[in-house]
């Protein structure tokens, strides 16, 4: 029988769709062990604050985040892209391959150390008062429960003191190098790959070390690439163009339009 798990997602959220694209790249090799059920939650309309949510699911109020009923396999949700992702990579080894575990494990590393929120809304300071006033307007409810109103505060906290500033110029400044400097590495690894493949049809390879299995770092790495081109950051690709290349083949495949549906990375609200 099949081990059961809920995800909780929006379409929207980059890092759901991360976690949704690694889904979806290792939906071939199901073997009936695992079975993940999708749960969307209306970010943009306040779901992440109904108490149901910040009370029992996520503290935090964000999504992704992967539950299961099961204590003995899950003791606690995940709520974090990267440790979902490593938590599928045990049922499929192809995701982590011991030999690139060292260099995926660093990578992911340096690509989730990047702000996606200092990045998205650079020109749209609107977004952090938005999420604000989104908190301060259930909190001015009356009939809402006490520890309902404790875990209110707590995401107003948050939201005050990670997303109005990570919209500053310096702070902007920074997570672009960041992202260019991951970019870069990215550039290289490509080039190594299509140098050792030969070079033919593509390079003779989709993935970015050549393997016959999206790995987890082209599940987390597409969806950012594509994050930058929606959000006008198109000249970051200028000196990378094999990283362009491999997002353009990415994007044909069909996991990434099953999980797309021709969406945009960004809601239209602050596209």
């Amino acid at each position: 029988m099949a081990e059961e798990y809920t995800l909780f997602y929006n379409d929207y959220s980059i890092c759901s769709i991360m976690v949704r694209y690694t889904v979806a790249v290792i939906q071939h090799l199901q073997d009936g062990r695992i079975r993940i059920n999708e749960q969307p939650i209306d970010i943009q309309h306040g779901g992440q604050l109904a108490e149901s949510y910040l009370c029992k699911v996520n503290p935090k109020g964000t999504v992704p985040v992967l539950t299961s009923s099961n204590p003995q396999r899950l003791k606690t949700p995940l709520s974090e892209s990267v440790d979902i992702t490593y938590f599928l990579a045990e049922y499929f080894p192809t995701l982590c391959p011991p030999h690139l575990a060292s260099q995926i494990t660093s990578l992911l590393s340096e690509l989730h150390d990047i702000n996606y929120f200092s990045l998205t809304y650079t020109d749209k300071p609107h977004r952090a008062v938005d999420m604000e006033n989104s908190v301060q307007k259930v909190l001015a409810r009356s009939d809402i429960s006490e520890r309902y109103r404790k875990a209110l505060e707590l995401k107003l906290e948050v939201i005050r003191a990670t997303r109005a500033p990570a919209l500053t110029t310096e702070a902007v400044v920074v997570q672009k190098q960041k992202a260019l400097s991951f970019l870069s590495k990215i550039e290289a690894l490509l080039g190594a790959t299509e140098t050792n493949t030969k070079g033919s049809d593509h390079g003779g390879f989709l993935w970015i070390f050549g393997t016959p299995e999206a790995t987890a770092l082209d599940a987390h790495v597409v969806p950012l690439i594509a994050r930058l081109l929606d959000v006008g950051r198109g000249a970051m690709f200028e000196g990378n163009p094999r990283v362009r290349a491999y997002a353009d083949r990415a994007f044909e495949t069909e996991a990434w339009k099953d999980v797309m549906q021709r969406r945009r990375t960004v809601y239209g609200t602050y596209l």
